[in-house]
């Protein structure tokens, strides 16, 4: 599940950002969809705000979101996508804190498709995806951290006939303890109810270990092995599709990223579970790899790159492969305004066979007022 509730420290001040942005571009298949499908110009139009307040005591909290209108050329409809966030810490002394956050986010799959194998298998569908989160952070002493937290994450889609709607609503506690003054160690249990339409709700229970390093003054790794329990699942929609029985399953992920003043670079690799719209638990693996690179004090140029390799257990669906890359140049002439140029391409595999992929090449602007 999506963690909001990792940010860093905020300033003691009001900060308020407002952004308009517009940007546009050609796509040779905007959807993902298989051939014969035309390119089309793509315009987007955006206006983002966020604000951001901190008392002395170290209490903050944080409101933002995004609001963007979509028109393609040709053939495609045109859409609306944006999210909206809130983020909030009240610390009551140094050991106690609490934290919470909300996020409701619409989004066009084919712009996520390397999120999760919905994304990959319903690429012209919407998804409206919301997240709250509550939790504490318990400090009993300078080297030892106790967060519990509880969540619940859901998942609605239009536009598509293949994908129902989930959830999870979910607990879990994460305990670590610093070692040395570069060295974290922990351990994280947890239980998670999965719910999606047309299936009996089951019950997932991990327990993973976990580790922060400091390898050297640039360098930091960070690593957490552990096990999944997922309970039976059962179809109602399909009394042909056989039950399927509980398991344990190996989850982990693995982060190694690279930050000086003027190079920052990280990749990442995850495997992991969730309940999947195709009706079924997904076992998805993720890697990752991002990139940026400060050429001048108004230039910077980054890349990025993800890979998904994602199934259905207890389904005839076969295995799904996407692939995402992406090189973005920024210039800045002023401190409020920034231009840039985008290359990208996108490409999944198709659940009937087959696969279909994009090139994009764009242009975009972006003014921002900013106080505080």
């Amino acid at each position: 599940m999506s963690d909001l509730l990792s940010g860093s420290e905020a300033c003691a001040r009001l900060v308020s950002v407002v952004s308009a942005e517009t940007s546009g571009g050609y796509s040779t298949n905007p959807l993902l969809l298989k051939k014969p499908y035309p390119g089309a110009m793509v315009v987007d139009a955006s206006l983002r705000s966020s604000f951001a307040l901190t008392t002395d005591a170290g209490s903050s909290i944080e409101i933002g979101g995004v609001l963007t209108r979509r028109e393609y050329s040709r053939v495609y409809p045109g859409l609306t996508t944006g999210d909206i966030h809130f983020v909030g810490l009240y610390r009551d002394d140094e050991r106690l804190s609490i934290r919470s956050a909300a996020r409701i986010e619409r989004s066009l799959l084919a712009d996520v498709v390397t999120s999760s194998i919905d994304a990959l298998a319903g690429s012209q569908g919407r998804r409206l995806n919301y997240l709250a989160e509550a939790g504490l952070i318990w400090q009993p002493d300078a080297y030892t951290r106790i967060e519990p937290q509880f969540s619940y994450e859901g998942n609605r889609y239009s536009r598509t006939d293949l994908l129902a709607n989930t959830s999870a609503a979910g607990a879990r506690v994460n305990i670590s303890r610093r070692v040395t003054p570069y060295a974290t160690i922990g351990a994280r249990v947890g239980t998670v109810r999965n719910a999606i339409d047309g299936q009996s709700n089951f019950w997932t229970t991990s327990f993973s270990l976990n580790a922060d390093q400091r390898l050297a003054k640039a360098w930091r790794a960070t690593l957490e092995l552990g096990v999944e329990r997922a309970g039976a699942q059962m179809s109602f929609g399909d009394p042909a599709r056989a039950p399927v029985r509980a398991r344990t399953i190996l989850a982990g992920s693995v982060r190694l990223c690279h930050e000086t003043s003027m190079l920052t670079a990280c990749t990442a690799a995850g495997l992991q579970s969730e309940p999947s719209g195709l009706v079924g638990l997904e076992r998805r693996l993720t890697i990752s790899a991002t990139a940026s690179r400060q050429l001048r004090p108004d230039v910077t140029i980054s890349m990025a790159g993800d890979y998904l390799r994602s199934s259905v257990k207890g389904t005839a669906l076969p295995t799904l492969h996407a692939v995402t890359g992406s090189f973005l140049v920024e210039w800045r002439p002023v401190k409020a305004l920034t231009a840039g140029a985008r290359v990208e391409y996108r490409r999944r595999e198709l659940l009937q066979g087959g696969a279909a992929g994009a090139g994009l090449i764009g242009l975009r602007l972006r003014y921002d007022w900013r106080r505080g």
